[in-house]
């Protein structure tokens, strides 16, 4: 299987991962090795994990992370992972 199936196919469905884009797995995964770019300790006392987009990952991803320039992860006290983008600005 490859990366694009293998993180669509997590994104399908009830669990961890429900709802959302299927780049937040493959980032949440990234991060579980130690590759975000910053890690924030919210007051919430929720880690949140930051991954600037590389030209690799938007190859990968295509259309799905077009104009985002990063992409923030984090885990909520039930275990699901959510996250946010931050848009690259032209101008």
């Amino acid at each position: 299987m490859d990366t694009y199936t293998k993180y669509v196919e997590m994104v399908k469905g009830p669990g961890k991962f429900e709802g959302e884009p299927p780049y937040v797995p493959y980032f949440w995964d990234l991060g579980l090795e130690g590759f975000e770019d910053d890690i924030q300790h919210g007051e919430d006392g929720i880690l949140y994990s930051t991954f600037y987009v590389t030209k690799e990952e938007r190859d990968l991803w295509g259309d799905l992370l077009e104009g985002i320039k990063s992409v923030c992860v984090w885990e909520d006290d039930n275990g699901f992972v959510y996250h946010s983008v931050n848009e690259e600005l032209f101008g």
